[in-house]
C-alpha cells in the first residue's frame, strides 16, 4: 500500500512539475482585423482569411486574439488620423498594435470585390456565349506587422481582370492568398 501511495505521489509530483510555468510556451497575440468598405465580407469569407494567418501564426506560440477590441482600436487610430488606408506606415501600425495590446497586426481593408458577368452587347458570335466572361475587381490594402522586430510588410492590390467564367479566381480567393503570402514573406517561410 505504501509502494502504492508513492507511486502516486511520484506521479503527481511529476506532472506537476511538467505544468509548472516554466514549461509554458510564450503565446504571443495576434490581432486580426478585417475593415470592409464593401459590406460583402460575411463571417464565412473573414473565418477563410483568418485561417491564412492562422497557418502562419499558430498554436503554441501564437494566439489570435477576438477581434472586436483590436477592430475598435484600429478604426479610431486609422479614422482619427484621417489616414488613407493604402499609405499607413510602422508609427500607425505599433500603434495599433501597442494600444490593442498585441505584438502582431494582420489588417486587411477591403475596398472592393465584384465578380461582373460580361454581357455580348448583341454582336452574335458562335465561340462566345451570353455569360462567357467575367470581370473581377479586387482591391485592398493589407498589412502584416511584427511589433517585436518593428517590421512591416504591406500589399496594395488593385486588380481588374476579364477571364472565361469557368476560369476566374473570385476576389475573395486573391485576396486570401495575397494575405497568406505576405504572412510567409513576414516570417521568411517560402512561398507557396
Amino acid at each position: 500500500m505504501k509502494k502504492l501511495m508513492f507511486l502516486c505521489l511520484l506521479v503527481m509530483v511529476s506532472f506537476g512539475v511538467l505544468t509548472t510555468p516554466a514549461f509554458a510556451y510564450d503565446m504571443k497575440p495576434v490581432a486580426f482585423i478585417v475593415m470592409d468598405r464593401t459590406g460583402e465580407v460575411n463571417d464565412e469569407i473573414s473565418r477563410d482569411w483568418e485561417q491564412q494567418v492562422r497557418q502562419g501564426y499558430h498554436v503554441p506560440y501564437y494566439s489570435i486574439v477576438d477581434n472586436i477590441v483590436p477592430t475598435k482600436v484600429a478604426n479610431e487610430i486609422i479614422m482619427g488620423d484621417g489616414k488613407n488606408t493604402a499609405k499607413l506606415d510602422q508609427a500607425i501600425l505599433k500603434k495599433i498594435a501597442e494600444e490593442a495590446n498585441v505584438k502582431i497586426v494582420a489588417l486587411m481593408v477591403i475596398k472592393d470585390m465584384r465578380e461582373i458577368p460580361l454581357r455580348n452587347l448583341g454582336i452574335i458570335s458562335p465561340w462566345q456565349d451570353e455569360d462567357d466572361l467575367t470581370r473581377v475587381f479586387t482591391a485592398a490594402d493589407l498589412y502584416v506587422y511584427k511589433l517585436d522586430e518593428n517590421k512591416m510588410v504591406m500589399k496594395i492590390l488593385r486588380s481588374v481582370v476579364t477571364e472565361n467564367t469557368v476560369l476566374i479566381k473570385p476576389a475573395k480567393t486573391v485576396i486570401k492568398y495575397e494575405m497568406r503570402k505576405l504572412v510567409n514573406m513576414m516570417e521568411n517561410r517560402p512561398q507557396i
